[in-house]
């Protein structure tokens, strides 16, 4: 003989038609920051679990396009600013952190447009009721 060896019959199992019909499961992300696609990136950083801060898709877009960093702890002072502004009967604000300005809506918990410090200068916002500025 060749050497090759033929299993016994019912040794291997014969293929079912539901082997063939599976389609094949192919995830295709970045293999960055633990193969997460960078939406989910940054919906983790803008939306963390424990803060009840939202960012509209507006907001989202102009945070990607401006190339705006927003830390921790810029997430715990816009969340400490909505309850301030909510103590004080606000509705819409402007709220400055360490040179961004974020223009948000205090009741529904969202932060609707974003800026930086270059972008703000010399700009007049419309529209809000109050301002907080966070050291």
């Amino acid at each position: 003989m060749n050497g090759l060896t033929i299993p016994p019959p019912g040794m291997i199992p014969p293929p079912s038609i539901s082997d063939f019909l599976q389609s094949p499961k192919v995830e295709m992300k970045s293999k960055l920051d633990g193969g997460k696609s960078f939406a989910d990136v940054l919906s983790d950083v803008l939306n963390p679990a424990d803060l009840e801060v939202k960012f509209s898709s507006h907001a989202k877009n102009r945070i990607q396009s401006r190339g705006i960093d927003i830390d921790r702890k810029d997430m715990l002072q816009l969340d400490k600013a909505m309850d301030k502004a909510k103590e004080k009967g606000a509705h819409d604000s402007l709220v400055l952190i360490d040179g961004k300005a974020f223009i948000v809506n205090v009741d529904s918990r969202t932060v609707v447009t974003a800026m930086s410090d270059l972008e703000s200068r010399g700009g007049v916002f419309t529209n809000i009721d109050s301002t907080i500025v966070m050291s």
